[in-house]
């Protein structure tokens, strides 16, 4: 049974309440002429706390709300071939028959989860892995990427592209030239202004894979009432995002993902990253058809000193998400959280802002392994999920940053 709507909205309006109370404490110390007395500043801890949590609560309420309601559906409606295509020179292609999502293969995985027979896959032809594994239905690889989403803001921001082969051409401007300007001129002269240079980035994801253990005990598996599949996203998806979300953001070394914070243009270096005068002039500076689209992304910490903020004519510049599952907006744009962002503090880079779905994320299939042996003495089974990807950001000036000096 999905969540009630009613419970969502009245986490996001205590959210909002929140916040109301803390902008009246600091504008209480404001209108004082001194700072937060020691007591205020816990109270202003806790609130900040209460800010993110409830947030938190809301967003997963919705989030498994959505699950249940797909996983209820029966019956799921093959998607019809299509086509996706943006600035970055390249088309994704949707396949018309998805048949890791019949009503055969989910039957099949799971005899192949509870007892390592893999006999029926086999018979359907398909999803079998080269390493003895199986490819994850196509139900509970949303499920998991779902639980996935949660703690971690890139990867739903990115542009995804499944590949079976691994390898993917990622398409780029490598320099403007100034063609992109325009220009006039008289009749029979030859264009003014230098072409754009193109380039490509060779992502793959077959040089490095990202794998998360799930581990039940035997009783649990014999048990036919247990949820293994819901189990296995719920702990599958949240190490996913642990790893992840530190990857997209930080890089994951030699041939992992490459950080966004790597390749992203820094706007401008600065002793106090947030204030308005400077949120103002990060924004302003992505170009504006990135602009349009862009979103914020900051940690937790950075966003408590947001909340706050006014705009010079002493009105709030953050406006919280009045529905659970929605972005909170700042300066009129979107921001989320990510935990893998740095803290306003000396030789960071805390806030981002631009257009995230020139952040390329490339992988192939998610599959899920079995061991009755690693974990043999305490009557334990031991499952690893099993990613392959790799990522990049593809314009460099589509999202920018603030460097923060001492």
């Amino acid at each position: 049974m999905s969540t009630p709507l009613h419970s969502q909205t009245e986490l996001m309006e205590k959210r909002a309440n929140v916040i109301e109370q803390a902008r009246e404490l600091l504008n209480r110390a404001k209108g004082e002429d001194r700072d937060l007395h020691a007591d205020e500043k816990e109270q202003y801890e806790r609130m900040m706390e209460d800010v993110a949590s409830l947030k938190e609560r809301a967003d997963r309420e919705f989030q498994i709300g959505k699950i249940e309601a797909e996983i209820a559906s029966e019956t799921r409606e093959a998607p019809k071939t299509e086509q996706r295509k943006s600035d970055l020179l390249y088309t994704v292609s949707a396949t018309a028959v998805d048949p890791f999502g019949s009503t055969e293969y989910r039957s099949a995985f799971n005899t192949f989860l509870r007892t390592n027979d893999r006999t029926e896959i086999r018979a359907l032809e398909q999803g079998v892995t080269s390493e003895g594994g199986a490819l994850v239905p196509t139900p509970l690889s949303d499920q998991i990427y779902g639980i996935a989403a949660q703690g971690m803001s890139i990867y739903g921001l990115a542009t995804k592209v499944q590949t079976d082969s691994g390898n993917f051409d990622l398409a780029r401007v490598a320099t403007s030239g100034t063609a992109y300007a325009g220009s006039n001129e008289e009749t029979n002269l030859s264009s003014l202004g230098a072409d754009p240079a193109f380039g490509t980035y060779a992502l793959s994801c077959n040089n490095r894979k990202a794998s998360h253990y799930v581990v039940v005990s035997t009783e649990l598996l014999q048990d036919s009432k247990f949820g293994l599949e819901d189990f296995i996203a719920q702990h599958g998806g949240n190490a996913m995002a642990e790893v992840d979300e530190m990857e997209y953001v930080n890089g994951g070394g030699t041939n992992g993902p490459t950080g966004f914070l790597s390749d992203a243009t820094v706007a401008f270096t600065t002793s106090a990253a947030f204030t308005y005068a400077n949120l103002m002039s990060l924004k302003y500076g992505v170009r504006q058809g990135w602009r349009r689209k862009g979103t914020w992304v900051m940690n937790d910490a950075s966003l408590s000193q947001v909340l706050v903020l006014t705009d010079s004519a002493s009105h709030l510049i953050f406006r919280p998400s009045p529905v659970a599952g929605g972005d909170d907006n700042l300066i009129g744009s979107p921001v989320r959280t990510s935990f893998a962002m740095a803290n306003d503090a000396s030789g960071g880079k805390p806030v981002a802002f631009g257009d995230w779905s020139n952040y390329v994320i490339v992988e192939k299939p998610l599959t899920i392994s079995r061991s009755d042996h690693v974990l043999f003495a305490t009557d334990q089974t031991a499952f690893r999920l099993t990613r392959r990807r790799d990522g990049r950001l593809a314009q460099d000036g589509a999202v920018k940053v603030i460097s923060r000096t001492s």
